[in-house]
């Protein structure tokens, strides 16, 4: 069993939806940045927050390159990620720190500084929990998401 900051369960499903941006370092290496709004299903009932992904790396692999649409899949390291749940029910307000990864399908257009991102597959790392009622805690908690993203590239 892994070490869980938290209630030991099976991985859950999250998902969340927000703005996203994206900067070229070298090609099609791109620096990310997101913040969205997400959904955290616990025991009881679902956990309403803040998702901000404060560093997170990434590579897209060009499947279609036209004059102004790319399609692209991109693998992502998500490096530093905070969590903010707010108060529902009986739960108080969360503070999660993580790490994580994900792979992006990639529509990008307008000479490729819009682009939309689905994020079928993904997983975070949850690494630190604390929060109003809750004892802080360090160790590993796991949970799969879906995302999607509009996004601007720089």
């Amino acid at each position: 069993m892994l070490p869980v900051a938290g209630v030991n369960r099976p991985p859950e499903v999250a998902h969340s939806v927000g703005l996203q941006d994206a900067s070229r370092i070298f090609g099609e290496l791109r620096f990310h940045f997101a913040i969205g709004y997400q959904a955290q299903p616990t025991a009881g009932n679902t956990q309403h927050g803040l998702r901000t992904e404060i560093i997170g790396l990434g590579y897209t692999f060009t499947v279609l390159d036209g004059e102004d649409a790319q399609l692209g899949i991109e693998p992502v390291l998500h490096v530093f990620t905070l969590e903010g749940y707010f108060p529902t029910g009986n739960l108080g307000a969360e503070l999660d720190l993580g790490s994580g990864w994900g792979v992006l399908g990639i529509f990008g257009f307008g000479n490729r500084h819009g682009f939309l991102a689905l994020e079928p597959i993904g997983m975070n790392m949850r690494w630190l929990r604390t929060g109003d009622g809750i004892p802080t805690t360090a160790g590993l908690g796991v949970s799969w998401r879906l995302r999607a993203a509009v996004g601007l590239a720089l």
